[in-house]
């Protein structure tokens, strides 16, 4: 078995492991309480939860969080309410890295897919986005404005062979003062198996976040 079926093997494994997302939706609130498309709360903690009948009659359950810019996103079956799969997107609706975990009857993990792990020497991230989220929380920086994370899971380089992409957690924070390098930005690169802090550079946020600049202020 290579090194990467081990590690979307360990993957799977560890998601069916945990608690959450919930494995079963109760259909009963969202019909007693919506208004048979959505139903949409606020609880005291801050917390809203959007729920959604889509095109397919399938129940999508999002879930925001006052102290978190991670959305927790899930699709239950229209049926019998049972979790189909599961994802997380940051705060202005993009994907983090474009992933999908999906979910058996029983409420196993049978697949897990990130876009681009099946082109090789691709790397899974073992240090979690809830980690590094908890490691700048540290750091007091604003989770909410002016801040895009997301992941790469191999080097990428030019025509040249010259590496211009690393694979790890990038986490660029868009400058709120004019700087005079000509640059707006500075970007972080963490590896994506320990958190360590492996870079820090300079750079211009519309070069690297081009679909995010109009969501994230």
């Amino acid at each position: 078995m290579d090194k990467q079926r081990k590690q979307y093997n360990h993957i799977c494994d560890s998601l069916s492991r945990l608690t959450f997302p919930p494995r079963e939706f109760d259909t009963l609130f969202f019909h007693k309480y919506g208004n048979g498309f959505a139903i949409d709360t606020v609880y005291p903690n801050g917390e809203r939860h959007l729920i959604e009948l889509d095109y397919k009659h399938d129940y999508d359950y999002f879930i925001e969080y006052s102290d978190n810019p991670i959305i927790d996103v899930m699709s239950y079956d229209g049926k019998d309410g049972k979790l189909l799969d599961w994802h997380q997107r940051f705060i202005n609706w993009e994907n983090i890295s474009p992933y999908w975990v999906y979910y058996d009857k029983e409420g196993n993990v049978c697949d897990f897919y990130i876009i681009n792990s099946d082109k090789e020497g691709y790397i899974y991230p073992t240090y979690s986005i809830q980690q590094l989220i908890d490691k700048l929380k540290k750091e007091n920086i604003d989770l909410f404005h002016n801040i895009s994370i997301y992941y790469y899971g191999k080097d990428y380089f030019d025509a040249d062979s010259v590496p211009y992409k690393r694979w790890g957690w990038y986490v660029d924070i868009k400058d709120t003062i004019d700087s005079n390098d000509n640059c707006n930005m500075t970007g972080r690169l963490y590896d994506g198996q320990t958190g360590e802090l492996l870079d820090v550079f300079r750079g211009i946020w519309e070069d690297y976040n081009f679909n995010f600049d109009k969501d994230v202020k």
